[in-house]
């Protein structure tokens, strides 16, 4: 005999108030659209209001987040950060960097001397490896699944520009993969500033012969992958 399993008045008060919580979150989540950002300088500043008292840093390539529509009204030169990234020995709603600081998010493509001839990078549970040629052309697999299914592989192609550089999909879903920091002394690439999660095999020097440490990129840029 099937068992009936009976839910009692007192739970679906329960429920519906649980799925009202869970609806305004999401109203809420909608209204904080970000923007994101990474540190293009050595060490960005964070300041409690524009040109106010500074606490606290972010160093070279790690990534934070803007709020949008504080950011259409915000002063010029300044990025209001978001609150949950805010430094608690600092009271005040947001927390600024100086525009200067950041990456210009104007990326340009990669054409030649691209010196990585793999990465394999790893977040959380989160991994990606990409085989690259020296043109910056790659191909681009995701080495766990996670919630689509989608694991590759894709196309993808280096684009960067302030010795930040950032890797997407060029083909089915157009996915961002991560965005990282190139460094001409050793030819490495530095996720969110450092390249310890991370395995990475570089081009011999025939396979690079006339190249400089510096990636040649195309000046006039056709495309803008940024997301």
């Amino acid at each position: 005999m099937m068992k009936k399993t009976y839910v009692f008045p007192h739970r679906i008060w329960q429920q519906l108030f649980a799925a009202s919580i869970a609806l305004l979150c999401v109203n809420v989540f909608a209204e904080d659209v970000y923007k994101d950002f990474w540190v293009a300088a050595e060490k960005a500043p964070i300041y409690d209001k524009p040109n106010g008292l500074a606490g606290g840093e972010y160093t070279w390539a790690e990534g934070v987040q803007a709020y949008t529509k504080k950011l259409k009204s915000a002063p010029i030169g300044w990025i209001p950060l978001l609150k949950y990234q805010a430094n608690p020995a600092l009271s005040t709603s947001y927390l600024w960097l100086r525009r200067q600081d950041l990456w210009d998010g104007k990326p340009k493509k990669v054409i030649a001397c691209w010196p990585i001839k793999r990465i394999e990078y790893t977040v959380g549970h989160w991994a990606i490896e990409i085989n690259f040629k020296p043109d910056g052309s790659g191909v681009a697999e995701e080495l766990t699944d996670i919630a689509d299914g989608n694991i590759g592989p894709y196309k993808t192609h280096a684009y960067m520009s302030q010795n930040i550089v950032l890797f997407s999909a060029l083909d089915k879903d157009k996915r961002f993969f991560f965005t990282a920091g190139y460094k001409p002394e050793d030819r490495h690439l530095y996720p969110n500033g450092t390249k310890e999660w991370t395995e990475q095999t570089l081009f011999d020097e025939k396979e690079l012969k006339g190249c400089t440490a510096q990636p040649v990129v195309k000046q006039k840029n056709t495309r803008n992958p940024s997301r």
